[in-house]
């Protein structure tokens, strides 16, 4: 979350994604992000994925009169789902470590590659704000690069 002069609160970059299962496009699932800031004040939003399992959403601010202290910053928190066969999978939650806009993260929303029949993982993401600064996160997405991805689907 960044907080400017003019009382705009930034929250998330713009988040660009494609949903798979077992390297198919899954289209016509509900994504939903939802963002927490400040005294427990939050923002849902939903998009739904196309024909080619994409889902996009746009940068988030807002206008705050709470001024973003490290102890507001603790309560901000990213979280993006998929609600699949009525199952929510988690792909993405943090809590950014910065009250400034952190590339690393704006990098990894803006090409989230997930299949939703891979486990969540811990991932441990560097902060460009600060000196050893880190972003804890849980995903199911392809994060690091080193996810397999199938060639074929299994037959019996």
């Amino acid at each position: 979350m960044t907080a400017n002069n003019s009382g705009n609160a930034h929250l998330s970059p713009v988040v660009n994604g494609q949903l798979f299962r077992l390297d198919k496009p899954l289209s016509g699932i509900e994504i939903i992000r939802k963002l927490s800031y400040g005294n427990g004040q939050e923002i849902i939003d939903t998009v739904t994925t196309d024909r080619k399992g994409n889902f996009k959403f746009s940068e988030k601010t807002v206008k705050t009169s709470t001024l973003v202290t490290p102890y507001h910053e603790s309560k901000s928190a990213q979280i993006i789902l998929a609600k699949w066969r009525n199952v929510y999978h988690i792909l993405w939650q943090t809590r950014p470590s910065s009250s400034q806009q952190d590339s690393n993260i704006s990098k990894h929303l803006n090409e989230l590659t997930c299949d939703i029949t891979d486990t969540e993982e811990t991932y441990v993401l560097p902060s460009d704000k600060y000196d050893n600064g880190k972003h804890l996160l849980y995903s199911i997405c392809d994060i690091d690069g080193t996810r397999a991805t199938l060639q074929y689907a299994w037959t019996l």
